[in-house]
């Protein structure tokens, strides 16, 4: 399948100050829009329920908000700024260093941040769960078995996005396992924390083998496509975590080289890429991605080819959708699926779309387009109006584009019905293994924006681009890190003060604390001191057994305060008011110091 480039190189297309009009005008459109959406969420459509988005409504305001109104007087004035020549046209052996250089950038990055901004402290369930899965898989089972006195707390110990199994013998998340299986492989050799900057490195490098292919008359559009990724703090803060997402992204791009190499070696690989991400942590987000490629298969001489794909993609999707049932008979667990075991696997994307449809109401959407402009917001400064001179190229359907977008739309309108609201994520998330999709049409942008066999290589666009990108790291990227920052501090924190406090259990009350259950952090085998109850899925007579025995204390509102935590407005609720009651009477339990 060659989709290797030429009719969008043709010089005929525009000339040399049509295109420099072009950029100038998508920037200043993308400018525009930005401060539009910004005005309306303001001023017009303002949220229902603050609180329940309250993440999304605190990103908007205190870390995307800024960056936007900056990023679109930048866009404005960028075109006048004094000329900054950019050597996007280097000598083969030096593009080649420069990308390694760049790819070796995002891996330092990635390795520091972990470090230094994050601490190795993973901020969000998802990122924990991920932890939680591996240390389970690095013992060789899938399901880790809780010593018998602890059954009857195993939703206490996990309150939230367990797999459903009966009785509490055996715990695992209900997260598919590759991510997870993938960092205890990493482990047992290496620091797992590497392996996220790892896998954004290998991104960097496999988007510019895809664009050497796809434009070989224009390697300045594939030094543009990979600048542009590599400047994402997305990229960059993604890669400091857990998520699952880097390894989207990375896989995503290897499965493209693959698929376009063609023939057997190349689909072959493609279909076990595909199986590895349909299976890193949910399986809806990489066929979305794969699937306006296998579709453009459909045509003479390729439908045996295009059956094939859908045939393995749907036992894929039929194998990850039965994983837990398949794990609980290879691993001889001896716990059942439980209540909410129809919500596992395949029958989750019905059920999930039809309870969405059935409440929809317009401010429910709201948090899907705070994400897009945070999107925007943790993206180089010349992506979205690179994006914008590319819809030319995908109305004519010309290469990889028109698949490239459809990839996004579907994963957009995913999204809107599935999960408007991400909740926690640096830039948006359920995008990330998209980014190369992003940088690819931002590389055809740039294309049409600088025609010519080799561009406009001392055109007003190059210094634009480098102003561009010094943009992205002098200034977008030290504001990201201020915001993370401040945001990881106070969690980073409280989990410290559970972890050190001198008792055996520490009962997380989240009345009044946003997230406050997130602090319910055990390790999978209970090798923890002191251990994290969630108070609120203690059952009859459990918390009067549990003081008789240990020692307790209470981490609840009393908290705020004193670690700077988010916190809802309303004063505290009858039941956590009885419940301080009731730890006074039992003298047990007595605030967390």
């Amino acid at each position: 399948m060659d989709q290797r480039e030429a009719a969008v190189s043709d010089p005929r297309r525009l000339d040399p100050e049509d295109g420099a009009r072009l950029l100038r005008r998508a920037m200043a459109a993308t400018a525009l829009v930005v401060l539009c959406a910004m005005a309306a969420k303001i001023f017009i459509w303002p949220p229902d329920d603050p609180d329940s988005i309250w993440i999304t409504w605190y990103f908007f305001t205190q870390q995307d908000a800024p960056i936007l109104v900056l990023a679109a007087v930048a866009l404005v004035i960028l075109p006048f700024a004094p000329k900054l020549p950019l050597p996007l046209f280097p000598k083969p052996g030096r593009r080649l260093l420069l990308v390694a250089l760049l790819a070796a950038a995002v891996c330092v990055c990635g390795a520091l941040g972990r470090t230094y901004i994050f601490e190795e402290f993973d901020l969000s369930r998802d990122e924990f769960l991920a932890v939680f899965d591996a240390k389970i898989f690095s013992t060789g089972r899938l399901f880790a078995s809780l010593p018998e006195e602890w059954r009857p707390f195993a939703d206490a110990l996990q309150p939230q996005y367990m797999a459903p199994l009966k009785g509490g013998a055996q715990v695992v998340s209900f997260y598919l396992p590759i991510n997870a299986i993938a960092r205890a492989l990493f482990g047992a050799a290496a620091n797992p924390a590497l392996l996220n900057p790892l896998l954004a490195a290998g991104a960097v490098l496999a988007l510019y083998g895809l664009a050497r292919d796809l434009w070989p008359a224009r390697p300045d559009a594939a030094l543009v496509a990979v600048t542009l990724l590599a400047t994402s703090s997305q990229l960059l803060f993604m890669s400091m975590t857990s998520y699952a997402m880097t390894a989207h992204l990375f896989l995503n791009l290897l499965w493209l080289r693959s698929f376009l190499r063609g023939g057997p070696w190349g689909h072959g690989c493609a279909l076990a890429l595909g199986f590895l991400a349909c299976g890193l942590h949910q399986f809806v987000f990489h066929p979305l991605f794969a699937a306006p490629f296998i579709a453009r298969l459909w045509r003479p001489g390729d439908r045996r080819l295009c059956v094939s794909y859908v045939a393995a993609y749907g036992a894929m999707i039929l194998f990850w959708g039965s994983y837990l049932r398949l794990a609980l008979l290879w691993d001889g667990a001896g716990s059942p699926l439980g209540e909410g075991a129809a919500d596992v696997g395949a029958s989750d994307l019905t059920t999930r779309i039809l309870e969405y449809l059935d409440r929809f109401e317009p401010a429910a959407s709201m948090p899907f387009f705070l994400n897009l402009l945070r999107l925007v917001a943790w993206q180089s400064l010349l992506l979205a109006p690179l994006c914008i001179p590319a819809w030319g190229t995908i109305r004519q359907d010309e290469g990889l584009a028109s698949q490239l977008a459809a990839g996004i739309a579907l994963t957009l309108l995913a999204m809107f019905v599935l999960s408007p609201f991400q909740g926690h994520g640096w830039g948006y998330r359920y995008l990330h293994g998209l980014l190369g999709s992003f940088c690819l049409l931002g590389g055809y942008g740039w294309i049409r924006a600088t025609p010519g066999p080799q561009g406009m290589m001392a055109g007003p666009a190059v210094g634009v681009f480098a102003w561009a990108s010094l943009f992205a790291v002098l200034i977008a990227l030290p504001l990201h890190v201020r915001q993370a920052r401040a945001l990881v501090t106070p969690s980073l924190a409280v989990d410290r003060a559970i972890a050190s406090a001198d008792v055996d259990i520490v009962l997380v009350d989240d009345d009044g604390v946003q997230q406050g259950h997130d602090f319910v952090r055990n390790d999978p085998f209970l090798r923890n001191r002191p251990l994290a109850l969630y108070v609120w899925f203690l059952g009859p007579g459990q918390l009067e057994g549990l003081c008789a025995r240990y020692r307790l204390a209470l981490f609840g509102r009393e908290h705020i305060a004193r670690f700077g935590l988010f916190a809802t407005p309303e004063p505290m609720t009858t039941r956590s008011r009885l419940l301080r009651e009731r730890l006074e009477r039992l003298k047990c339990a007595p605030v967390l110091k």
